[in-house]
């Protein structure tokens, strides 16, 4: 499969392997700083279509296998206060981190620094 930026939505491509991202983030090629990091991240809108209540129950799950996971959840958005109720609910508030919004720099950082 090829993936692509959502500027290319313009173009009529009519490629059936291509897959296109909506507000995909270009990094800088640029490799992973810790290896031994076991971080996960969200970024976008916290709204109910982004489903993070299904990413919570997963990360319930994860920290079961592994503690030292942890989601950084980036972006602010309507479901922001059900969110934080159901970290606490979970007991999660040391493996799910809500950022809030952040300047891209502080975005590319973060993957950057993803294993």
């Amino acid at each position: 499969n090829v993936i692509l930026p959502n500027k290319y939505l313009n173009y009529d491509l009519r490629l059936d392997n291509a897959i296109v991202i909506p507000n995909v983030i270009v990094l800088p090629n640029k490799r992973c700083i810790y290896k031994d990091n076991k971080k996960l991240i969200f970024v976008g809108k916290l709204n109910k279509s982004k489903r993070l209540d299904d990413l919570i129950d997963i990360m319930e799950k994860l920290i079961h296998i592994d503690n030292d996971i942890v989601l950084n959840i980036i972006g602010d958005g309507d479901e922001r206060v059900e969110l934080i109720q159901n970290i606490k609910d979970k007991g999660l508030e040391k493996n799910v981190l809500l950022l809030g919004t952040c300047y891209l720099d502080e975005i590319i950082e973060e993957f950057i620094h993803i294993n």
